[in-house]
């Protein structure tokens, strides 16, 4: 069987990453007087954290601000006796601001392992500093504690749900008032909870602080309170998101990354992306364009880290329903630059748009099918039919790639033998129309074990054993072994299992990370002492403290047509193809009538 992927110290790549940024070009390096000083935190190594778009438009947002500076910090496999930042080798312990980005729920152990090695106090609830106006704040924010803080509320003072664009810019504002800084560090925990839209305070919620851990540990029923994040102000005329740090030692060392558009219109029942980011926005073409080119904002006047003519990276859930993206791929062409997508829909593929691909020198692409039978895409409503597949791949081996990825689940509710045979059957098909068209190319298949995530029509699906995930990924192993040109890549089943027990938990999931840090990140002693429940108990949802845009409602509508493989319709917003007039009324935008909340 594959061995299993795992993320953290033992398998960090990039090493000293002191080292590493004195190669970077286009870093920030202001002069930490008289600004807001934001440690910003990356759980995992620099190679992770400098190839993450999401993390490094945080530090390019609050670098905008002329008094306010961020420095990064990452996990440093190499030195674990200091915890400095890239910028100014400044200590963690000296910022009064320390801010995480987190997505996957396996990697928060190592922000607390980040705390720890930095001098500061991970246990923030029995900090017992919060009468004081002195101390560090510690703050979460990214897909993660958006979805679900709970298991995160021993750790951290407070949490940002929704999107950074819309936070960040009042966390400035009120940590330059003079008065904010003389309060006591409970006062500025509950002044930032009421003042920025969608962040939450553990410590202002509970009794009080003596009774924090208690309290919050003996909630199982509805949930007293209620998040809701702030309104979306990111739309086609704002400027994308892009990468403005030159790292070589990355995944994509020289391109410039882009943003092209939020959230996607789709739906798959399992994305959680999808359904937190709705409704979808796209950019427009100028602004994309202007993102590409555009000074870094803290100093418009340095040449760009990245070449006139350099890689250009263009990234966006559903990439290929841009309504410009052919154009801009003409464009990008013209000038001589090379392309990469971070992924597209291969119904989106046209002939022309595939001549430009093999113009613009792309040798690897990925694509998702999900499901390799009818019955799990349209259960997962991918939208997606065998033809459309085949024919994408068709036009993709004609573009004259080298490599395409293939994205597969295994464990699936309802699964069978013959889905999994057919993700066999499907990778083999593609393979033979790559292998006709380019002597050598190589087909990856990456099978992850379904995990079901809050806030998605699957939050409520029965996740399996490691032994029943173990049997599927050693059937499908079987399977595409006699391929030739097709090679597997299966996820460990621990990797799933604990990042489940960690999505969907309450108050008692914080044990879990706890445990984490103490294996340093070794997932079988932390299942060995981990109360493995396949699914939520009663009617308790603890990641229900947060309001999403879609409503319960259409989760409920969209869990029956799971089960029945009915389709739901892609969004029309954000959707370059779809009908303007086909909606699911999953209430995101209120354009089928008043947005109903979560309710």
């Amino acid at each position: 069987m594959a061995k299993g992927v795992f993320t953290g110290p033992r398998a960090s790549r990039g090493g000293d990453y002191q080292g590493l940024a004195k190669g970077e070009k286009g870093a920030c390096l202001k002069e930490p007087g008289g600004r807001v000083n934001v440690a910003l935190a990356w759980p995992g190594s620099y190679y992770g954290g400098m190839s993450s778009l999401g993390f490094l438009s945080i530090y390019n947002l609050v670098n905008s601000h002329p008094r306010a500076l961020a420095e990064r910090f990452f996990l440093d496999p190499l030195d674990p006796s200091r915890v400095l930042s890239a910028e100014r080798r400044r200590p963690l312990s000296s910022f009064g601001l320390i801010a995480f980005s987190l997505c996957l729920e396996n990697d928060y152990w190592m922000a607390l392992e980040i705390l720890r090695r930095g001098g500061v106090n991970f246990e923030r609830l029995q900090e017992g500093d919060f009468a004081s106006p002195q101390g560090t704040i510690v703050l979460a924010g990214g897909v993660g504690p958006w979805s679900n803080p709970w298991p995160l509320f021993p750790f951290f003072d407070l949490f940002l749900t929704g999107e950074g664009e819309e936070s960040w810019p009042r966390i400035i504002e009120l940590w330059l008032e003079k008065e904010f800084l003389a309060l006591p560090k409970l006062e500025k925990l509950k002044l930032l909870a009421r003042e920025i839209p969608g962040a939450l305070a553990p410590a202002a919620l509970a009794p009080s602080l003596k009774e924090a851990p208690a309290f919050f540990a003996g909630l199982s029923g509805e949930i007293p309170w209620r998040i809701e994040p702030p309104t979306r102000s990111v739309g086609a005329d704002s400027l994308p998101a892009s990468s403005t740090v030159s790292a070589p030692s990355t995944e994509f060392a020289g391109v410039k990354l882009v943003e092209i558009g939020r959230g996607c219109p789709y739906g798959c029942r399992f994305c959680l992306a999808g359904f937190l980011y709705r409704p979808p926005r796209l950019y427009s073409r100028a602004k994309i364009l202007e993102a590409i080119t555009a000074p870094n904002p803290w100093d418009p006047d340095a040449p760009s880290p990245f070449a006139r003519d350099g890689p250009v990276g263009l990234v966006s859930p559903a990439v290929g329903d841009h309504p410009d993206l052919l154009s801009l791929t003409e464009i990008l062409v013209r000038e001589g630059r090379q392309l990469g997508f971070s992924s597209l829909r291969v119904s989106a593929l046209t002939d022309r748009l595939a001549t430009l691909l093999a113009q613009g020198k792309i040798r690897s692409l990925a694509v998702a099918p999900e499901g390799g039978t009818q019955r799990t895409r349209d259960y997962l409503n991918k939208n997606l039919r065998e033809e459309e597949i085949l024919a994408g791949a068709e036009r993709l081996a004609s573009a004259n790639l080298a490599r395409l990825k293939l994205y597969f689940m295994v464990g699936l509710p309802g699964e069978s033998e013959e889905d999994l045979k057919g993700i066999a059957l499907l990778a083999g098909k593609i393979a033979a129309l790559f292998r006709a068209r380019k002597k050598g190319a190589k087909i990856r298949v990456s099978a992850s074990n379904f995990t079901p995530k809050p806030h998605t029509p699957m939050e409520d699906a029965a996740a399996l054993s490691e032994k029943e995930l173990r049997a599927k990924g050693e059937f499908l192993r079987k399977l595409l072994l006699p391929l030739k040109g097709v090679e597997l890549r299966l996820d460990h089943p621990r990797f799933a299992i604990v990042q489940g027990l960690i999505a969907r938990g309450g108050y008692g999931a914080a044990e879990i990370v706890r445990n984490l840090l103490a294996s340093q990140g070794k997932l079988r002693p932390v299942l060995a002492s981990a109360e493995t429940r396949p699914e939520p108990v009663g009617n308790f949802r603890p990641w229900r403290i947060v309001a999403t845009t879609v409503s319960l409602a259409y989760l409920e509508r969209e869990k029956e047509k799971a089960l029945l493989g009915e389709l739901s319709p892609p969004c029309p917003e954000g959707n370059a193809r779809g009908a303007r007039g086909a909606c699911g009324a999953c209430g995101a935008c209120g354009a089928c009538g008043p947005r109903p909340g979560r309710s």
